[in-house]
């Protein structure tokens, strides 16, 4: 199992971006962490491709030691920014760095609605928690 990527999932309410930021503060007293939602996320990918800087952007994601993602089931209606979430996830286990996903879908409703994720969750060995 991989120790790389963390998948937390349940329904609004019992503590998931809370315990987000108890990881962040965790880890390196929150040194080399960066904690985002991923509207922030899709919301730089898309402005970085008008800008024609994409891999930059790209690569400061996959580079950051420890990315936490907030609200991954935003991705649901948006399949082009989850493709390229995907993307990011799969380089950053590639590169052995620590990514924790929360979402209110869980596993199997990922699969079915964010298919290029949910390959990288099952692909990736990532440990689930259950909220």
């Amino acid at each position: 199992m991989s120790a790389s990527l963390l998948f937390i999932y349940g329904p609004s309410g019992p503590g998931k971006t809370r315990l987000l930021q108890l990881i962040g503060e965790t880890l390196q007293g929150g040194q080399g962490v960066l904690r985002v939602g991923s509207e922030q996320v899709v919301w730089e990918m898309e402005a970085a491709l008008a800008r024609g800087s994409f891999d930059q952007v790209f690569t400061s994601y996959s580079t950051v030691e420890n990315l936490l993602i907030d609200n991954l089931w935003i991705l649901r209606s948006r399949p082009a920014a989850a493709k390229q979430m995907g993307r990011l996830i799969v380089a950053r286990v590639a590169l052995g760095n620590l990514t924790v996903v929360a979402s209110d879908l869980v596993y199997q409703e990922v699969i079915r609605s964010v298919p290029s994720i949910g390959r990288c969750l099952g692909e990736n060995s990532a440990v689930h928690l259950h909220l």
